[in-house]
């Protein structure tokens, strides 16, 4: 028992939907790039467009709260204080241990930015 669509609405967000949304009745358009947008077709009765934020390295980086990385300094002290800041083992420990810490107190910016 076959059934034929009298009629549907597609939503697409690529120019692999080119065709179906010149099949469908009207056309739903979710954040569709420039180049894509040019080819739609004009003729649909109902067409509606959805932008959504976008991310920047900016928004993500900003997440990161960079200005509270300052506080890592303090695990370069026992560093300095032992005297072992030409070791590069030791260096790149201390960095690495920097990051960590900068990572996981800004984890919960990044999580709420996805």
């Amino acid at each position: 028992m076959s059934r034929e669509l009298d009629s549907y609405t597609y939503a697409g967000d690529s120019k692999a939907d080119l065709p179906i949304w010149k099949a469908a009745d009207s056309a739903v358009f979710v954040e569709v790039p420039d180049s894509v947008s040019r080819q739609i077709p004009t003729e649909k009765v109902e067409t509606s467009f959805y932008e959504g934020k976008r991310r920047h390295l900016t928004e993500l980086v900003s997440a990161c709260r960079p200005h509270q990385l300052e506080k890592n300094a303090l695990i370069f002290v026992p560093l300095l204080t032992a005297h072992l800041f030409t070791e590069m083992n030791s260096l790149i420990s201390s960095v690495l241990a920097s990051l960590a810490f900068g990572l996981c107190a800004s984890s919960v910016y990044l999580l709420t930015i996805s």
